[in-house]
């Protein structure tokens, strides 16, 4: 009985061992190589597409297994293959289909938009019905370059693989668009610190979705309730997959170019009225940096009998990143994805879409070998398997590479020394180098550090030479629950603070623009004490910065104990403008400040834009009872509105506004933000002075309209303005006044007269056009202003790109 046992045990391992079909796919006419090709394994749950040269690898159960061969344009194919080796090597030929087609009935509509509601109407019955669902997904993202780029050269060809990433995740789904995917593996090429893989392209990239979103561009899909008013759709005919399903061909094409749409192919079950495959391209109105080429393909299956959800994807975008005609790096970006063991709705907890839309669990970066075995559904290509190789080499050994260049021997290691400086326990450049009319040079150094999923640790300590002081500042923050949304931090410092909003102008670019032309954007104080504070967020954790997510609401509560004291102009240095002296400092009303107060805020970050509505609230409140030598109330509250005027057209309004009472000290008055060095930052007045207008009551309307491409892909001037040239029109009107209060704590005379009241207009106002997304990344804006002049005042503004 033993060895019987033992027998079927010893053969069923046998025949669940995992061998590996590997091949090439030809036309079998042209003997042209097939790419994008479905190859799914009929005998098993894997699937892949083969890449460019036609090539594909298949992990397998040995033993028997039917392979199905699928491509739009070609005959299906369904192949037995006795895989006993550990690897097999086959070569398909694909007949290309003989497309069919059938007396056309005429109807007062066309044929295939009569079709396509029929196809449209039954997607709106599985939104209605699709609560949930969960799945398993493997993802894997692939960067090649020129061989110049890379720096080395893995074959010879012109291309190299410069990083690849892998991961196999559980995704997540909820209406109304909840995603979430944790990911349970992972693993990269070694030139990627583990941290920084997250990939997980899960199924909120969805063609049969009605939004399809690309670089933050939401495209209309061929299946979106209003499609028929914004596509063509034209019957090329159709093909068999298998003896009884029939495929209908569709052609779609964007009726116009002033909305961002698809073009391409998609294919209907007939009798179905579901999608079996997509083959789309975007439209000329979907900016693509570089003028890049992007080729999205994507498989549907239908689950549990009613549900079509997407089980693979690719996606293949290539660029030329031509500078000045200079030089012209190349870049391709492969993803594919595979999604399987599907369940529909399931009950899932909320808590679920609480954190990030893509977190790693505590066992991830643990390589999990027999898992990879079991579950390795698209298996590395040879090209792929020799540059993990060879990205290893050239990270232990550069000077192994053949291709190693000046970059690569003199420079990265340069660049890899302050590298470690943006990644933990460190906080960040920033905190090492920095430079301002107080400080002059500033030497430091911040770490973070969280022994605990609900304890964060941080601390920043450095030497200011034009002051002799140290400076420092040290938090802890504690959360209540795992998800960390309820919080509880503790602040202690003795450091230099701005009074000014930091991210108009942050810390480094006044550190750069301070040091090589004495523009100094700040204003300062010194503040020496303690602040206690709680908060409540909610909403899923958004992306903000490098390794800093923040909860779309939250809710915080703060006391503070703090001695603010004026802090001096102490140097005068910078590379150039040597003449010029600095912008001198305000001068403070020195004193103990204890202050209760609350910050709220809705759908917002101000540190950029993050919803189309947002809102932010903020207030203080300082008095003698709380033993503190100053005694004021005051307010302070943002709102940003975006909303689309035309389908590529769009107009962002910003409102802003701050009211005292009491007497308000120096360092809470408020200022209008503007531009400096002529560098200007979105919701600023771009023809003001720097500083130019303070107030303890203020108020500041600006108004945006962005017209897009006035003539989609008319102006895409390679070098220059390859992703499109947007026109902007804007607006600013602002009012700053100082109370009785306030008059009574200046010391300076001459901030009496910085208000727009004192002036004669009363207001200021200016208007302007910009052009956005010059060299992809810049805006250039001329500016009239026409207030407090007795004729227009013209300036001319940089800045980053807006969205």
């Amino acid at each position: 009985m033993f060895l019987v046992l033992f027998t079927l045990s010893f053969n069923f391992t046998l025949s669940q061992e995992k061998v590996i079909l590997k091949g090439k796919i030809l036309d079998l006419d042209s003997k042209e190589s097939l790419k994008a090709v479905t190859v799914r394994n009929l005998s098993g749950k894997g699937g892949v597409f083969t890449n460019n040269i036609g090539e594909f690898s298949l992990k397998c159960n040995r033993g028997i297994n039917k392979i199905r061969f699928t491509m739009v344009g070609h005959e299906s194919q369904e192949i037995e293959f006795k895989l006993e080796n550990d690897t097999t090597i086959v070569e398909i030929l694909m007949h290309i289909a003989k497309l069919s087609t059938e007396d056309v009935i005429v109807y007062a509509e066309d044929p295939a938009t009569r079709f396509m509601r029929k196809v449209i109407a039954k997607k709106l019955i599985q939104k209605d019905s699709l609560l949930s669902y969960t799945y398993m997904l493997y993802t894997k993202f692939v960067v090649a370059t020129d061989t110049l780029t890379a720096g080395r050269t893995d074959a010879p060809k012109d291309t190299t693989i410069n990083s690849i990433l892998e991961s196999y995740s559980k995704g997540y789904y909820k209406a109304k668009d909840n995603y979430f995917n944790e990911i349970i593996q992972k693993r990269q090429s070694v030139n990627v610190p583990p941290e920084a893989n997250f990939v997980s392209f899960g199924t909120n990239i969805n063609a049969y979705d009605d939004i399809v979103s690309i670089l933050n561009q939401d495209i209309y899909s061929p299946f979106h309730p209003d499609a028929i008013d914004f596509y063509k759709y034209e019957f090329v005919g159709y093909f068999k997959s298998d003896i009884e399903t029939k495929i209908l061909r569709v052609k779609v094409t964007p009726k116009t170019d002033q909305r961002r749409l698809f073009e391409g192919y998609i294919n209907i079950d007939e009798v179905k009225l579901v999608p079996v495959s997509v083959e789309l391209v975007p439209n000329i109105a979907v900016q693509l940096p570089f003028d890049a080429k992007l080729n999205y393909n994507q498989d549907f299956e239908i689950i549990n009998s009613k549900y079509v959800l997407p089980t693979r994807m690719r996606i293949y975008s290539t660029l030329k990143a031509e500078l000045f005609w200079i030089i012209a790096p190349r870049l391709d970006i492969l993803i594919e994805t595979a999604a399987f063991d599907y369940e529909t709705n399931i009950k899932l907890s909320n808590d679920l879409f609480s954190e990030r839309r893509v977190e790693a669990s505590e066992t991830a970066d643990i390589f999990d070998v027999e898992f990879w075995r079991k579950n390795e559904l698209v298996p590395l290509r040879a090209e792929e398997e020799l540059a993990f190789d060879q990205i290893r080499k050239a990270r232990d050994n550069p000077d192994s590479v053949a291709g190693s260049n000046l970059f690569t021997q003199y420079l990265a290691p340069i660049n890899r020394f302050f590298v470690r400086f943006t990644r933990a326990p460190f906080t960040g450049i920033d905190d090492l180098l920095k430079y301002n009319r107080v400080w002059g040079p500033y030497l430091g150094l911040g770490l973070k550090n969280s022994p605990y999923k609900t304890l964060d640790l941080f601390g920043n300590a450095g030497y200011s030479f034009a002051d002799n002081r140290l400076n420092y500042t040290f938090k802890i923050e504690q959360f209540v629950d795992s998800k960390r949304r309820y919080g509880l931090d503790i602040n202690i410092y003795d450091n230099l603070f701005r009074r000014d909003k930091p991210y108009i102008i942050s810390n480094r670019g006044i550190t750069y623009l301070a040091a090589l032309f004495k523009s100094d954007y700040g204003d300062y104080f010194y503040s020496k004490g303690f602040e206690i504070g709680t908060s409540i967020g909610f909403g899923q954790l958004i992306f903000l910065r490098r390794e800093v997510f923040v909860r779309p609401y939250y809710l915080r509560l703060f006391y503070k104990d703090q001695f603010e004291s004026t802090a001096n102009v102490n140097t005068n240095f910078s590379l150039f403008n040597w003449s010029q002296p600095f912008r001198s400092n305000p001068q403070i009303n020195d004193g103990r400040m204890k202050s209760v107060g609350f910050q709220l805020a809705l759908n917002y970050t101000p540190e950029r834009r993050i919803s189309n509505f947002g809102m932010f609230l903020s207030g203080e409140y300082s008095d003698s009872k709380l033993f503190s030598d100053f005694a004021f109330k005051q307010l302070y509250g943002e709102m940003n509105l975006r909303t689309s005027t035309m389908p590529l057209w769009k107009l962002d309004v910003k409102l802003t506004g701050g009211y005292s009472e009491g007497n308000v000290p120096i360092q809470r008055f408020f200022s209008t933000e503007s531009s400096v060095a002529n560098i200007v930052a979105g919701g600023a007045l771009r023809g003001a002075k720097v500083k130019e207008f303070y107030g303890d009551r203020f108020a500041c309307v600006s108004f945006e309209h962005n017209f897009g491409e006035v003539f989609p892909g008319m102006l895409r001037i390679p070098n220059i303005a390859s992703f499109g040239i947007e026109l902007i029109a804007f607006g600013n009107i602002a009012w700053t006044d100082f109370s009785n209060g306030a008059m009574n704590m200046i010391k300076q005379q001459e901030l009496l007269t910085k208000t727009t009241t004192y002036s004669l207009d009363r207001y200021y106002y200016e208007t302007g056009i910009g052009l956005n997304k010059l060299l992809l990344f810049f805006r250039f804006d001329i500016t009239a202003r026409i207030s407090q002049y007795s004729v227009p005042r013209f300036m001319l503004n940089i800045s980053g790109a807006t969205d």
